[in-house]
């Protein structure tokens, strides 16, 4: 009798064992989909405006170099600027969750979206309403809820950066394929250049030259035209002949090209 009982005692002590495991198993199921959900809010500066931050305050980025729907932020870049990733996202009355969404990247993990455009943190900011990332290499930005964002067009837009002054040089430019027809561009130093801008691709591109291939310093940015369409981008060449940088702000390494200002 004595040994039914302890062998009975085992057997109960086994159960309890196994319905603290189960317990425990699905307390851990229960926090790991909380954590999933993250509150997005605004924030505002009497410089910026309103922009987005997430639940603790920390601001959310878009970038020029991305696509809608479409992350082209990879490597080292992902250091100083790591994604923004929720499963749910939880907002005020001022915001509408449908403009909230979420696209797989490259490297198989998910990332939020606000109106299609991938969403980031920057690493200099280390505390609530910092905005250390805003206009950094002229393609990082904060989200302004009641900004456009770039959308598809169909329409000719016009950039203009400078008065004509210089003589007169028109340049004819298609993307397609996500590749300029040309890797060189010549202009006489101080022309007042105009880029007749035709984006074939059903993608965002744009055009625009820097002092070097670091993009450190602009010297003409056009605006971001989602094709099929096209743009006529006007602006002065620099007066110091040499050899510049152009490209496509959202595709800079694989559409790029030398922007030569002739003597």
């Amino acid at each position: 009798m004595k040994n039914k009982i302890l062998v009975l005692a085992s057997v109960i002590a086994v159960v309890l064992l196994m319905a603290g495991c189960s317990k425990a198993a699905s307390t851990t199921t229960t926090t790991t989909t909380a954590a999933a959900q993250m509150t997005v809010n605004t924030s505002s500066t009497s410089t910026l405006g309103t922009f987005l931050v997430d639940g603790k305050g920390m601001t959310l980025y878009w970038t020029t170099r991305d696509a809608v729907g479409v992350s082209n932020i990879a490597g080292a870049t992902l250091a100083n600027w790591p994604v923004f990733y929720a499963a749910t996202i939880v907002v005020p009355s001022s915001l509408s969750a449908a403009n909230f969404s979420s696209i797989t990247r490259a490297d198989g993990t998910m990332q939020t979206t606000y109106k299609g455009w991938p969403l980031y943190y920057y690493i200099n900011d280390k505390a609530a309403g910092d905005t250390k990332g805003q206009g950094l290499a002229n393609v990082w930005f904060v989200v302004n809820p009641a900004a456009s964002m770039p959308v598809a067009s169909a329409t000719t837009t016009t950039t203009t950066s400078a008065t004509v002054t210089g003589p007169p040089v028109t340049i004819n430019l298609t993307a397609q394929n996500i590749a300029f027809d040309k890797a060189t561009i010549s202009v006489p130093a101080g022309a007042s250049v105009t880029i007749n801008f035709n984006n074939t691709d059903s993608i965002p591109h744009n055009f625009a030259v820097y002092t070097d291939s670091n993009a450190a310093t602009v010297i003409f940015q056009g605006q971001i035209v989602t094709g099929p369409a096209t743009a006529t981008y006007k602006f002065t060449a620099p007066s110091t002949p040499g050899t510049y940088f152009f490209r496509c702000d959202v595709h800079p390494t694989m559409m790029n090209g030398s922007f030569v200002v002739t003597p």
